[in-house]
């Protein structure tokens, strides 16, 4: 239900940080860590977002999609 509000939204406004965020979240949480992990980079571009979370969202999308050693290294900034 979350998606059907958030894809028009991220596609209208691509530097609206809480949204491309959270769209990436709703992705990795639905196993499709290949979708969540652009938005997630995406983020991480965007002024006011949370470095933090972006950081850990992103390193767990990637260890999801197999990127093992680049989740280590998202991990370690």
């Amino acid at each position: 239900e979350a998606a059907t509000v958030l894809d028009p939204l991220v596609r209208a406004q691509p530097n609206l940080p809480d949204a491309v965020l959270l769209r990436g979240v709703l992705y990795a949480e639905a196993d499709q860590p290949d979708r969540a992990i652009p938005l997630l980079r995406q983020a991480l571009t965007l002024k006011g977002v949370s470095r933090r979370e972006c950081l850990y969202r992103l390193g767990l999308a990637l260890a999801a999609f197999g990127q093992a050693e680049e989740a280590q290294k998202v991990f370690a900034e």
